[in-house]
């Protein structure tokens, strides 16, 4: 799958899920659309498919990781506040971080790919993931 924004995997495979998920809710709040948890998975997977792909099932996002990141983007480094029954804002600090990401994904050149490496979110992923370390 494209990305709606014209991004090659190769230009975010390497920025972390929190960084992303920043970027996503930026993006949500600059074009002025609900800040739901619904509206930031879908943005978070149409922006960054490659990232943001159910694993096996490349053409649903995985809303489990978008999940779990934007309670890490909350809790750990305060980017966003917030809650997916009340909707979502980004802090001081998580605008200059998703502004931060963003600039840095317009300045990268498409290049080869980034391969995706093992996860850990199923099974096979697992030992794919025990085999590369």
């Amino acid at each position: 799958m494209d990305s709606k924004r014209g991004f090659e995997p190769a230009q975010y495979m390497d920025l972390s899920q929190d960084h992303l998920v920043a970027a996503a809710l930026w993006y949500l709040l600059s074009e002025k659309k609900e800040s739901s948890f619904e509206n930031l998975v879908a943005e978070a997977y149409l922006s960054f498919p490659a990232r943001f792909q159910l694993e096996g099932y490349p053409q649903w996002p995985n809303a489990h990781v978008v999940g779990k990141a934007w309670v890490r983007c909350r809790t750990d480094k305060k980017w966003i506040t917030g809650s997916a029954s009340a909707g979502f804002a980004l802090t001081p600090l998580g605008e200059r971080v998703a502004e931060k990401v963003l600039s840095k994904l317009q300045n990268k050149k498409s290049g080869t790919a980034t391969e995706r490496r093992g996860s850990r979110q199923t099974i096979s992923a697992r030992v794919v993931l025990g085999v590369e370390h």
